[in-house]
């Protein structure tokens, strides 16, 4: 979570450096101009402000008490894309949307929230340790009968046969010890079946490009609302 926020706040942080840097510069040539000050003040404001959303954001993200409500699952979806927006276009990874933008549920929204962001971290994570070079990810949303289904797929590689039975057990990583303790989709198991009645579950596929990957599906029963 502290390396998405990292990304998030990388390029305003790099805005706000070089238009002060270029005030600087244009102050010592003397060749500053009525105007430079304002619109560099407004720039900064605008990124501070964009700073300051974002730890709210977060902070909101992980509040232990979480309300529910009716919501648009595609729209819960695309505020947590904006969350690892930054970290995905560092990496050059390719995300494709295919949503039904009419499914509603009613629900802790963040909840879901946490899960999508879990499986997308660790495809990234995945992307990186087996240097994949053209990344892909593809986020399905669809419903069938009375089962709103999720289903993100990546061409990383795929998990290995003797782990794809274990990654969702607690404390089981595949990952060094700095980068997680194995909770992550132990946790988005617990949520996924405690707050939503549903099923979480994964499997490795061959995609259109005949390149192998891992697809997690999300299952949630419509009768749950």
């Amino acid at each position: 979570m502290i390396g998405n926020i990292a990304h998030q706040w990388r390029q305003p942080l790099s805005v706000i450096t070089t238009s002060v840097s270029a005030l600087s510069l244009k102050e010592e040539l003397k060749i500053l101009e009525p105007d430079d000050i304002k619109e560099t003040n407004e720039t900064v404001k605008k990124m501070a402000e964009f700073l300051n959303n974002t730890i709210e954001n977060f902070r909101n993200f992980f509040q232990k008490d979480q309300p529910k409500k009716d919501f648009i699952i595609a729209q819960t979806i695309d505020s947590t894309l904006e969350i690892i927006k930054a970290s995905y276009d560092n990496h050059f990874i390719v995300l494709n949307k295919d949503l039904d933008n009419t499914i509603e549920y009613f629900g802790s929204e963040n909840f879901l929230a946490q899960v999508l962001l879990n499986i997308l971290s660790n495809a990234k994570d995945a992307f990186i340790e087996n240097q994949i070079e053209n990344k892909k990810v593809n986020l399905k949303l669809f419903k069938e009968k009375n089962i709103i289904k999720i289903v993100i797929q990546d061409n990383a590689g795929g998990i290995k046969d003797e782990n794809i039975d274990k990654i969702f057990d607690p404390y089981f990583t595949t990952k060094h010890k700095s980068q997680g303790t194995g909770l992550g989709l132990y946790m988005s198991t617990q949520i996924i079946n405690k707050h939503f009645n549903g099923t979480l579950s994964v499997s490795n596929v061959i995609n259109e490009e005949k390149e192998l990957g891992a697809s997690f599906l999300i299952e949630i029963p419509t009768e749950n609302n």
